[in-house]
């Protein structure tokens, strides 16, 4: 299943040199470190299945003048919350 940026915020992009139209539709994996992508994958898997993660540490990948900066670390929740029609 392939999970996408849905939603950034605009001081995310500040912090990653990403800029907002960039990231909406990327693989959220190709936003994190190699490293953090097998969490984030576990994470996404679980929220699907209902299942909510607190206190998880992403590091999310920099771009452009920030590259240089290194990975801005991510504490996140993580959750899956369904629209009823």
């Amino acid at each position: 299943m392939l999970r996408l940026c849905q939603w950034m915020e605009y001081q995310s992009g500040e912090l990653t040199g990403v800029e907002l139209r960039e990231a909406l539709g990327t693989p959220l994996v190709d936003l994190v470190v190699d490293d953090a992508a097998h969490t984030v994958k576990h994470m996404l898997s679980l929220a699907l299945q209902g299942k909510e993660e607190k206190n998880i540490e992403i590091r999310l990948k920099t771009f452009g003048s920030r590259e240089k900066n290194g990975p801005i670390i991510l504490v996140a929740n993580a959750c899956c919350s369904r629209e009823r029609e």
